[in-house]
């Protein structure tokens, strides 16, 4: 089989483009605008062609950087700002999130045969479900068969409640390809995360990744230095239940503090986009070591809880930049599932007999 090549759009600090390294995909260009991320992505991939503003990245371009459509795989975690439910919703009214016509334009140019896409679940109801309707409407009139599926990070080895909408698009004819890479036998059977208590986020359909999502680590990903995860915090500014319990299920008063926090015991709350920001957006932990100290998470933590290895993102810029891009980035493991499930499909091609009891 020839060897596969691969386009990451709105890269980042270079989730999609480490998922397609892992899978022995050859990323031949990548586009980013934020000059921070771009350094990382110098640093990293050193032989991808990096480009600039995505609405001036042209198909005939990125043929020329080396892209091989046939089999071939665009990736794009296009803006959420104007989709998520922290922001104005917009929807496409936003010039951010409208960006994606720009994927769509490029998929267009290149014919490529697949397309991974990723936003926040908030892409699902923005403008009342419209905004959904117009992408996947656009891709089946560019002549891809679609499907969708809203996966939780927690669910692939990292103890970050993360959920996010992800979109697989294959222009093979086949409806069923995407199908196939979002919804995997493996993933419906026995390994569904455990329920969740009310009022918590409900986990995805999708495989508990490899190791205990309490003590995370992954060969090529990022390592907690303590033994266990740290418990997690958000910051509160309420004066009431300001309890602490370990992972030993003792319980600590902290009702009289100023900084007082609410403590999950075994997941970090989603690490946001505007991480960095400000003073009160950085998750915050107990130490570990004295019961009395609350402390934000470094970036080498938050590195770890997207599935980075450490020190990703340590070139030399401010914290509150890595930070930024951290919350910004899309969780490596969850991105690296999707991509086997396309080179594994590629490698084997389509069952004809799962392709006619599906379409029939």
């Amino acid at each position: 089989m020839k060897k596969q090549t691969a386009v990451s759009l709105f890269a980042g600090i270079g989730a999609f483009d480490l998922a397609l390294e892992n899978n022995g995909v050859d990323v031949v260009a990548s586009a980013e605008i934020d000059k921070y991320a771009r350094a990382v992505l110098t640093e990293k991939f050193p032989n991808t062609k990096l480009l600039g503003d995505v609405m001036e990245v042209t198909g005939d371009e990125l043929i020329s950087a080396g892209f091989v459509p046939d089999g071939g795989i665009i990736t794009g975690g296009f803006p959420c700002q104007d989709l998520s439910v922290a922001g104005k919703r917009l929807g496409f009214t936003g010039w951010r999130s409208s960006l994606f016509y720009h994927i769509a334009r490029i998929a267009d140019e290149t014919k490529t045969q697949w397309l991974i896409l990723e936003n926040v679940p908030g892409l699902l109801n923005s403008q009342r479900g419209a905004d959904m309707g117009a992408v996947v409407g656009t891709l089946v009139e560019l002549g891809y068969c679609v499907s969708w599926r809203v996966l939780d990070a927690q669910n692939f080895g990292v103890p970050q409640r993360r959920r996010r909408v992800f979109i697989v698009a294959e222009r093979s004819g086949d409806p069923t390809g995407a199908t196939e890479v979002l919804f995997k036998p493996s993933s419906l059977r026995g390994n569904i995360a455990p329920s969740k208590k009310t009022g918590e986020d409900p986990a995805g359909e999708a495989p508990q990744g490899p190791g205990n999502p309490i003590a995370y680590s992954r060969a090529g990903y990022g390592e907690y230095t303590e033994g266990v995860m740290p418990l997690m915090a958000t910051m509160h500014k309420r004066p009431d239940a300001y309890i602490i319990v370990d992972e030993a299920n003792t319980v600590y008063d902290i009702s009289n503090r100023t900084d007082a926090v609410r403590i999950y015991q075994d997941k970090a709350m989603t690490l946001p986009a505007r991480m960095g920001t400000g003073d009160n957006n950085v998750p915050v932990k107990l130490q570990m070591a004295d019961t009395d100290v609350i402390r934000k998470l470094t970036p080498e933590e938050c590195e770890a809880l997207m599935g980075f290895p450490r020190g990703w993102t340590d070139n030399g810029q401010s914290n509150l930049n890595r930070y930024k891009q951290l919350g910004n980035s899309i969780v490596v493991p969850v991105a690296d599932w999707i991509v086997k499930g396309i080179v594994e499909r590629n490698a084997r091609g389509a069952d004809p007999v799962s392709s006619s009891v599906i379409s029939s």
